[in-house]
């Protein structure tokens, strides 16, 4: 068993120990895609187990329990826009500084976020398509310009806010 394979199937197993269904006759069972992701593990087949592990990964995302996925957070946001126009983003299509996304180290790339300016009930919910701000300015989020235009003038440049997953889309 090779080492990735190995974490594999310690993902598949702490998966398993959280996945428990009770059965008809009340007795613990494990969902049968589990049971087959073990096998598969145990028998060498490749496909099969990233099959079964990125269905794992994709289940506790959706059940937040992904370690390090912040619930709210508090910082100063900042902007940018038509200088990047065009650009790939991490995401790998190209920047609209007129969509409301935005660039985050802390949050996966596809992520809804409620986006809320300090002190009011100003908010704006964007997508995370992009990595950053750069780690050395300390921010905690750069929105595109329509985004930050939702929540304050950009000639301001800086704000205050607090982000969250949003829930109600």
């Amino acid at each position: 068993m090779t080492a990735k394979s190995a974490t594999r199937f310690l993902a598949l197993a702490a998966l398993a120990a959280a996945v428990v269904a009770i059965g008809p006759d009340g007795n613990e069972t494990v969902p049968v895609w589990v049971r087959r992701g073990a096998t598969c593990l145990a028998a060498g087949c490749g496909l099969c187990s990233i099959l079964i592990a990125r269905r794992a990964l994709h289940l506790l995302i959706l059940l937040g329990f992904v370690a390090g996925l912040p619930r709210a957070q508090a910082g100063v946001a900042s902007w940018y826009g038509d200088e990047l126009r065009g650009r790939l983003m991490a995401n790998g299509k190209p920047f609209d500084p007129d969509r409301f996304t935005c660039a985050s180290w802390h949050y996966p790339l596809g992520t809804v976020l409620r986006v809320t300016l300090a002190g009011s009930s100003r908010s704006v919910t964007v997508v995370v398509t992009d990595r950053g701000p750069a780690r050395r300015l300390r921010r905690e989020i750069d929105l595109s310009r329509a985004a930050f235009a939702r929540l304050a003038p950009t000639s301001v440049g800086l704000i205050k806010v607090s982000v969250s997953q949003a829930t109600n889309l």
